[in-house]
């Protein structure tokens, strides 16, 4: 399998009409996982920026569809009231926040296991599958 890795070299265009990049991939997407997510990204996410390739792809976002995220953090930046406020605002959205896990020794909050974020997204797909089939039902 060939897999082309994007950077944000790859936001440059060369004339009028050239694809946009971030556009495209967050088309092409049918669902969005940031993992980790630092404290800087969910910050700019809260704030609407867009000076990468991830946080432009976040901006052309369809927020129809899902989007979950996975935040890795010192303690302090994760307990910093600025942080909990950015998270609250990008929930609004109806970004899936998948809680971080208190490591002690290190002080840190780090990601979700894999197998945790993999599960949040299987039983979103489960809820909205058997949503879909409730209704075809009522339709019956």
């Amino acid at each position: 399998m060939n897999m082309k890795i994007y950077t944000d070299d790859d936001l440059e265009w060369e004339k009028i009409g050239d694809s946009v990049l971030p556009i495209e991939l967050a088309s092409w997407a049918d669902i969005m996982d940031i993992a980790p997510l630092s404290a800087d990204i969910v910050a700019k996410i809260a704030g609407g920026f867009s000076d990468n390739l991830l946080t432009t792809i976040v901006r052309a976002w369809d927020y129809e569809k899902p989007m979950f995220v996975a935040p890795s953090m010192n303690d302090a930046m994760w307990r910093n009231p600025f942080t909990e406020q950015q998270l609250m605002r990008i929930e609004k959205l109806g970004v899936t926040v998948i809680q971080p896990v208190e490591h002690m020794p290190t002080n840190m909050r780090e990601m979700a296991d894999p197998s945790t974020i993999s599960s949040n997204v299987k039983s979103f797909y489960v809820s909205k599958i058997i949503k879909l089939a409730r209704f075809r039902n009522m339709l019956l």
